[in-house]
Parts: C-alpha cells; sequence; structure tokens
C-alpha cells in the first residue's frame, strides 16, 4: 500500500505531458460541446418563437412559413460571421 503511494506521483510525472495534453483536449471538447448546445438553444428559441407568429406578420417579414428555419439559421450565422469579423479587427 505504502509502495503505491510513493510510485503514484512518479507515475504522474514521467506522464505529465501526455495528461496535461489529454486535460487540454477534453477541456477544448467540453466548451465546444457547451457552445453548440447554447447555439442549438438559441436557435431553437428563434425558430419557435417564428412559428408562433401568424402568416400575415411573416408575410410583412417577406418569408413564409416552410423558410422559417433556413431563415433563423442565415441569421444565426451572419451574427457568427460578424461577431468574428469585430473581433479581428479590435
Amino acid at each position: 500500500m505504502l509502495q503505491q503511494a510513493i510510485t503514484a506521483p512518479r507515475i504522474v510525472k514521467h506522464y505529465r505531458k501526455e495528461l496535461k495534453t489529454m486535460y487540454d483536449f477534453f477541456g477544448k471538447t467540453r466548451t465546444e460541446l457547451l457552445n453548440r448546445y447554447i447555439n442549438w438553444r438559441a436557435y431553437k428559441k428563434a425558430v419557435d418563437e417564428m412559428y408562433s407568429l401568424s402568416d400575415s406578420t411573416l408575410n410583412d417579414i417577406g418569408i413564409h412559413r416552410s423558410q422559417i428555419k433556413a431563415f433563423v439559421a442565415a441569421s444565426m450565422q451572419q451574427n457568427d460571421n460578424d461577431q468574428s469579423n469585430d473581433q479581428s479587427a479590435a
């Protein structure tokens, strides 16, 4: 038992670089998954709100009910592009 406690730090020290690489990978993956989930929730909320509009309101906006999902997706993509352009300009 004591022998295991003594060798554990040696193992961690030996594999420190590999462990850091794994930690970085899973940390980035976790962040990416969280961002995708947040974006999906925003997309779903926007689509649901658009579907709740009347046909005459949608007609005033200039879209048909069958175009809602594509319209929201394009709008969100445009917002993402605008934000990345703003960040690169700063």
